[in-house]
């Protein structure tokens, strides 16, 4: 009787560790780790935070547009993400309303990349912001067309 049990928490606390593990390698591997939006009025703040640096390097469109292309630049990558940075992935995202964000996709199997892709519902005004940390991008955005300033400031 005392074997069995003695079997059972075994097999229960390795089922338990490789999981633990499991889910480290596999967060390791994702490029995005979180992504918030705060709102207000007629515009929001889009946060992107990243497992790793990244340097923003440019984006465009420069004025309004449905879409947005963010290239980035990973900084200081380890073995354990190199596969990660080269990869393709789409987050879930946060409910939002003012944003009209429908998708955002990190791209980092394309020629010229990396980049991060935000697609809107409606055309959409874009400033975008390098994180102090250096893992992280702040993305204002606010319909095209007349609106009051936005107090979100990239």
């Amino acid at each position: 009787m005392r074997f069995s049990n003695l079997l059972k928490t075994g097999t229960a606390v390795c089922i338990g560790l490789l999981l633990l593990f499991s889910y480290e390698v596999l967060s390791r591997q994702l490029v995005i780790h979180d992504i918030t939006i705060d709102e207000e009025e007629e515009c929001a703040l889009i946060q992107v935070d990243f497992n790793f640096p990244v340097r923003y390097v440019n984006h465009f469109p420069y004025e309004a547009g449905k879409d947005l292309r963010i290239r980035l630049r990973p900084i200081a990558i380890g073995p354990e993400i190199r596969d990660a940075v080269f990869s393709r992935e789409t987050r879930p995202l946060p409910p939002n309303d003012v944003a009209s964000l429908l998708e955002v996709i990190y791209e980092g199997n394309i020629v010229g990349g990396p980049y991060l892709s935000l697609f809107f519902r409606r055309s959409m005004v874009s400033k975008v912001k390098q994180g102090a940390d250096f893992r992280s991008l702040a993305i204002v955005v606010q319909g095209a067309g007349p609106s009051k300033p936005c107090s979100f400031s990239p």
